[in-house]
């Protein structure tokens, strides 16, 4: 007796295990089936604002998620460039520096005209400006990663040519 249709099987069973094919049951497949089974009888979405303006972005406070580095002066002072292929630290989209008084200021463009801003680190860290424009929420991304998102119920900013709406973007230190 030879056991070669066996040994040549065992792969394809093996990875028919390995895909989770459903085991035979003796039944037709579509035997029970009232409904079409490739149908999406409902979607769940996250709940919107009254007026269905899609639900704002959350704040990611995970620490899992900012590489558990805190939002410090240290962090926050130099150049960044917005990530990406155009990224040039020759070019920074903005710069943080301290100021006499301690304060750590960004200058940058916002909404295509330069502006001084503050960016306030802390409990609720943001870039806060005084023209009248909204407060811009900030978080640490990695070791050299700063997400700056969009201010919630806000119209949209632009910060240094880029648009900061969705989840934000994400801007890497320079040198």
């Amino acid at each position: 007796m030879t056991q070669r249709p066996i040994l040549t099987a065992l792969p394809f069973l093996l990875a028919l295990a390995a895909c989770g094919a459903p085991e035979p049951s003796g039944e037709p497949a579509d035997a029970g089936a009232d409904t079409d089974a490739g149908a999406i009888d409902h979607i769940d979405r996250p709940a919107a604002s009254p007026d269905n303006a899609p639900a704002e972005p959350v704040r990611d406070r995970d620490p899992a998620r900012t590489g558990s580095i805190p939002l410090t002066a240290s962090y926050v002072r130099g150049s960044w460039v917005a990530k990406g292929v155009e990224a040039d630290c020759d070019r920074p989209d903005f710069q943080v520096r301290a100021n006499r008084g301690g304060d750590h200021v960004i200058e940058t463009s916002v909404n295509g005209i330069p502006a001084t801003g503050r960016v306030a680190l802390g409990e609720d860290p943001a870039l806060r400006w005084d023209e009248g424009i909204p407060p811009l929420p900030i978080a640490a991304r990695g070791p050299d990663g700063l997400a700056v998102m969009p201010s919630s119920g806000e119209r949209e900013v632009t910060l240094a040519g880029q648009p900061i709406t969705g989840d934000g973007v994400v801007f890497v230190k320079c040198g």
